[in-house]
């Protein structure tokens, strides 16, 4: 499965802002070479990180035949590969390992600005992690070399990362600065790509849609000069947002159009053409939706997802074509390996032969074959093991995934329920909606919270629980307040049983916020849940005025009673309920048992 596609539309202003241009002198070995490391440099900067990371390989490859391993530009090509690793989101860590091997050959050989420039690329790197503390780390050891060492186009890419990185974690004030001083350092330098990256940070921070408008058109008219017609859409849909509120609906769809003309202008066969596309269509949805014509934004809206599902079809081409080339480059390496071997046993035989003189020359050649043999194992068999941990994470990274998708769909979903509530009049089906999105949600924080902790075998429960709670109360208005006070220690449980069990808690919290209520008092509900023994204990109360008829009944209309009930057959339990200063619900369950087949 790839997700780079994904990943890219959730966060398009910080993917938009990777730059591998760099500006200094750097001498070419061959002209071959000067062109080869050109078309790897266009790569990246088109975003194509599969023909860009294929393109790197055959470059130091060839650069090895030829014995250019030591050339500047063989750092150069590996800083390129990086960058093109780091579009990649199932490739951050080989692209932090390379960039910190570039480092230590460039601060060795005192190449200052690929040492500066891969600082840079390292943080960047973390800004998508969002690791605050090692960002800015990496932003101070780039800062160290670039005024030790006067580096002036690297300064202008320093202000933009600098800028990015305050943007990031909200000291808009600092963003502003340095996105200011990029323009400036941009311009002096004449790198180019630094002053639009400067203008595009300043139109995201800026609160006035006038302000947004003017950095945001700046950005773009660079764009249009570097040609990069990807980049440019994105900023001309931004403008048109701002736009729309300035002048409302007049020009919106004319500035649409604009944005659409610019699609051609991209390769088609590039996986970039459809996310541009599906960004489109989906702004087209949008702005019809406003003007409350719903069958062209059903219609545009339904563009956007062949679109979309395009895009994804392309990243997965990209991929694949990606892994033939590496296998092609795999296999000459392969055979270039078997000639060396082949050669080392022909000289062998020669010195079998020339040892066989005397019988304490064979005994040498033969220790010498034997440790042979033995490193030979050795080798496969760390190969192996290295494959199968790769193959290990790569899974990992995979499901982990999975889990964010699920939780970003069933958000979907929410938001769905909460669009088509909104339209509908009577108070009685809005509350059913909203009490459906409740329950939807209550999956939702499941997915997210393995996502978010990267244990796939265990729940926190505290924690899902708080969440839940914390979801609950924000919906709570200020004239309806209520509390609620939990004792859970120590107790994770696997998907299976936390699923059941946080929908008959959102249930039970649901129930209590529309009966329990009495005039007099506020509502508080106690939610604990403890170890026992064997399995573990829920007990729920709520100080209102407890069940109608001392204990919890299941009516034929009630999906809640039915929920609850069904859940608890899940968790092989039954639900006991009373009236004690309010209604109580205690259940005794065990966490299910789940195949590892």
């Amino acid at each position: 499965m790839n997700i780079r596609g994904h990943f890219l539309r959730m966060v398009p202003a910080v993917w938009l802002l990777i730059s591998a241009q760099a500006a200094f002198a750097l001498s070419f070995p061959t002209p071959a070479l000067e062109q080869a490391y050109l078309g790897l440099t266009q790569q990246v900067n088109s975003y194509r990180p599969g023909p860009a990371i294929a393109l790197a390989d055959s470059i130091l490859q060839e650069m090895k035949l030829q014995g250019f391993v030591d050339h500047e530009l063989f750092l150069w090509v590996r800083f390129q590969q990086s960058h093109a690793m780091l579009m990649n989101y199932e490739m951050y860590d080989r692209s932090l390992k390379q960039l910190y091997e570039v480092i230590d050959q460039a601060e060795n050989r005192e190449l200052w600005e690929l040492a500066a420039e891969s600082y840079l690329s390292i943080a960047l790197n973390h800004e998508f992690l969002e690791r605050e503390k090692d960002c800015i780390r990496n932003l101070n050891y780039a800062w160290r070399l670039i005024a030790d060492h006067d580096l002036g186009p690297t300064s202008a890419r320093y202000c933009v990362r600098r800028s990015s990185y305050h943007r990031l974690f909200a000291d808009h004030d600092s963003a502003k600065f340095y996105a200011e001083r990029a323009i400036e350092l941009g311009t002096a330098h004449q790198v180019l790509r630094s002053v639009k990256d400067g203008n595009m940070v300043l139109g995201i921070i800026a609160q006035d849609p006038l302000d947004q408008i003017f950095y945001r058109q700046k950005c773009y008219q660079i764009c249009l000069e570097l040609e990069d017609y990807f980049s440019a859409i994105f900023q001309k849909i931004n403008i048109l947002k701002s736009l729309v509120k300035v002048e409302g609906m007049d020009n919106a769809f004319s500035h649409w159009d604009s944005a659409r003309s610019l699609i051609p202008y991209i390769d088609q066969s590039n996986d970039n053409y459809w996310e541009a596309l599906s960004k489109l269509y989906e702004t087209k949805s949008e702005l019809f939706e406003m003007v409350d014509l719903q069958d062209s934004a059903l219609h545009y809206f339904k563009l956007f997802h062949e679109a979309e599902f395009q895009a994804f079809n392309a990243s997965d081409l990209v991929d694949i074509q990606q892994q033939e080339t590496q296998f092609a480059v795999q296999r000459e390496q392969e055979k270039l390996k078997a000639e060396k071997e082949r050669a080392q046993l022909l000289i062998g035989g020669i010195s079998f032969l020339a040892l066989l003189l005397t019988g304490l020359g064979w005994a040498l050649w033969r220790n010498g074959k034997q440790r042979k043999l033995i490193s030979t194992q050795n080798e496969q068999i760390t190969t192996q093991n290295q494959a199968l941990e790769e193959s290990l994470n790569r899974q990992s990274m995979l499901l982990s995934e999975v889990h964010h998708r699920v939780k970003n769909n069933l958000q979907l979903v929410i938001s769905l329920l909460t669009l088509q509530g909104l339209k509908i009049e009577q108070e009685h089906v809005q509350l059913q909606i909203d009490q459906l999105s409740n329950k939807v949600h209550s999956i939702a924080l499941i997915h997210d919270q393995l996502y978010q902790a990267g244990e796939f075998e265990a729940i926190d429960l505290t924690e899902y629980i708080g969440k839940l709670i914390q979801y609950f109360q924000e919906l709570a208005s200020a004239e309806a307040p209520f509390s609620i006070e939990t004792d859970i220690t120590d107790i994770s449980l696997n998907l299976e049983t936390v699923l059941p069990l946080g929908i008959i808690c959102s249930e039970l919290i649901t129930n209590s916020l529309k009966y329990a209520r009495l005039p007099d008092r506020p509502l508080i509900i106690s939610l604990k849940i403890v170890k026992l023994d064997q399995g573990f204990e829920m007990q729920y109360r709520d100080n209102g005025p407890g069940y109608p008829s001392g204990k919890f009944t299941t009516k034929a209309s009630s999906m809640g009673g039915v929920l609850i009930k069904s859940m608890a057959r899940q968790l092989r339990t039954k639900p006991e309920t009373q009236n004690e200063g309010g209604a109580v619900c205690t259940m005794k369950f065990s966490e299910k048992w789940v195949s590892q087949v």
